[in-house]
């Protein structure tokens, strides 16, 4: 388990994460070439102008030319992120809830996907029903987002609540997603449930 990382973890700055939310992408190279050409064409004549500019700057200014440079890439890739998969996902995304490891969980599930994303949930119950509920995924932004809100339904749940939650229903929650990206609900649900089984077998060892 050591060497399993999320994302967030592998490729943000842990002092400040919620400022590079680029580097945690649904698949960087699938959006930018999702990107329309109103989109890329001011960003290529962007980087050439960057890149002449550059030739000739050091230091500072050069840096912050290039910080520009970034936000303008992030803020591109923001308004075709919000357009293509909601709101709701969008802000998720942005501030995603519940990611974490939970130390001696009740519950635990661990799935990995057909497509590779890997993703982890944890559970604790309290009075037969879920009191807290993580998880953590080193998948793409639809698997964060997926994760987040299988962690959040989870939530007050009793073990036959638990059990109704489906790749459906995260969808609903969340408003839906591209057809692509549909298999990152289910892997979570899987996941959820994995977890909710992990709990059943724990409880009947007890008796």
């Amino acid at each position: 388990m050591q060497n399993f990382k999320t994302a967030r973890e592998r490729f943000l700055p842990q002092e400040n994460p919620i400022n590079y939310p680029i580097m945690q992408s649904f698949g960087i190279l699938r959006l930018i070439e999702s990107l329309s050409w109103h989109t890329l064409c001011p960003i290529i004549l962007l980087v050439i102008h960057n890149g002449g500019v550059m030739m000739g700057i050091e230091g500072e200014s050069m840096t912050n030319s290039l910080d520009d440079f970034i936000k303008e890439i992030q803020n591109q890739i923001n308004e075709e992120t919000m357009e293509a998969y909601g709101q709701v996902v969008f802000e998720r995304w942005l501030r995603p809830r519940y990611v974490g490891v939970m130390e001696n969980p009740d519950g635990y599930g661990h799935v990995a996907g057909s497509c590779g994303d890997r993703m982890e949930i944890f559970l604790r119950f309290e009075d037969d029903h879920v009191k807290e509920a993580t998880f953590r995924t080193d998948g793409c932004g639809s698997s964060l987002v997926c994760g987040s809100f299988a962690a959040e339904l989870a939530l007050g749940k009793k073990p036959d609540e638990l059990a109704e939650i489906s790749g459906e229903t995260i969808l609903e929650a969340l408003g839906g997603l591209p057809e692509e990206d549909r298999h990152c609900a289910l892997l979570a649900a899987e996941t959820l449930q994995e977890a909710l089984d992990n709990y059943m077998k724990k409880q009947r060892r007890k008796k």
